[in-house]
C-alpha cells in the first residue's frame, strides 16, 4: 500500500476549471477559422491576387538564385559546398582556426605571381580597419616579431656565406726569416 501512496495521483480538475479550458479552446478555434476566411477572402480581391502573384515572383526569383549560386559556385555565406570556405560558418575557436588555415592556403596559392605582395598588404589593411586598439597592438607585435625573426635569419644566412668566402688560405711559401740574401748570419756574427 505504502508503494500506491507513492506514485502521484492525478490531480482532479473541477468541473468550472474544465468548462473554461473547453469555452478557451473553443474561442481559439474560432479565431484561426475567422483568420481562415478573412484570408481567403483577401485572396479573392484584387488586392489579394497582387499580393499572392507578388509572393509567387518572390519564392521564384530566390529559387533561380539559389540555383544559380550552386552553379557559380557563389552565394549567402554557408551555401557553399561543404569543404569550400564559401560553406564555412564558424562559430567556435577551431571553428575559426579550420576556416583561417582554409584561407591562408587558398592565398598562399597565389605567391608566386608579381601582384602578390601587393595583395596581401592591402588585404591586410582591409581587414585590420574594424579591429579596436588593443587587437591591433597585438596584430602589430605578431608582425613585427615575424619581421626581427626574418631579418635576422636573413642576416645570419648573408655571414655564413661571406664566412665561406674568406676563409680562403693563400699559401706563400715557407716562412721569411728576414734573411734579404746578405748571407746566414748566425747571432755570433752579429758583434
Amino acid at each position: 500500500m505504502k508503494k500506491a501512496k507513492l506514485c502521484k495521483e492525478k490531480k482532479k480538475k473541477k468541473l468550472h476549471e474544465i468548462l473554461a479550458e473547453k469555452e478557451a479552446a473553443k474561442e481559439l478555434d474560432e479565431e484561426e477559422k475567422a483568420a481562415l476566411k478573412a484570408e481567403k477572402e483577401f485572396d479573392e480581391t484584387p488586392e489579394g491576387k497582387a499580393a499572392a502573384k507578388l509572393g509567387a515572383l518572390k519564392v521564384q526569383e530566390e529559387n533561380e538564385r539559389q540555383i544559380m549560386g550552386e552553379l557559380l559556385g557563389s552565394g549567402p555565406p554557408g551555401s557553399g559546398p561543404p569543404g569550400s570556405i564559401d560553406g564555412m560558418v564558424p562559430s567556435s575557436k577551431d571553428d575559426f582556426d579550420i576556416l583561417s588555415k582554409a584561407i591562408t592556403e587558398k592565398v598562399q596559392m597565389f605567391n608566386q605571381s608579381k601582384h602578390y605582395n601587393d595583395f596581401l598588404e592591402a588585404l591586410v589593411k582591409d581587414l585590420a580597419l574594424d579591429l579596436p586598439a588593443t587587437q591591433l597592438k597585438q596584430v602589430k607585435i605578431h608582425v613585427e616579431t615575424l619581421h626581427s625573426t626574418k631579418v635576422k635569419a636573413e642576416q645570419s644566412a648573408k655571414k655564413g656565406k661571406g664566412k665561406k668566402g674568406s676563409t680562403i688560405k693563400l699559401d706563400r711559401g715557407p716562412k721569411d726569416t728576414g734573411d734579404f740574401g746578405g748571407g746566414g748570419l748566425d747571432e755570433d756574427d752579429f758583434m
